[in-house]
């Protein structure tokens, strides 16, 4: 019994700790924008964002976004950022 509530535990850490590191984007009006995600040491992708959707990056080590010529600098300790009128806020 003891060993079921060890794994069930340990199981739900695991999944717990491996989406610590995702930072959610959330689009916060009608329009659907592309985000250039740049994160440090990996390559650079364009991510499609729905108008109102969401979708997480990884960017445990940081990273930076661009949006309408517009570049904003995220460290591994943010979670959620927002786009609201074009323009990123937190």
């Amino acid at each position: 019994m003891n060993i079921r509530v060890f794994m069930a535990s340990a199981l739900a850490l695991a999944a717990i700790a491996s989406s610590a590191n995702a930072l959610t984007i959330t689009a916060k009006d009608n329009v659907a924008y592309t985000v250039k995600v740049m994160p440090k040491g990996a390559k650079e992708i364009d991510l499609a964002l729905k108008a109102n959707g969401s979708a997480d990056v990884d960017c445990k080590n940081g990273c930076q976004l661009s949006l309408n010529g517009n570049t904003h600098a995220v460290d591994g300790t943010v979670s959620k950022i927002f786009i609201q009128d074009g323009k990123f806020s937190m």
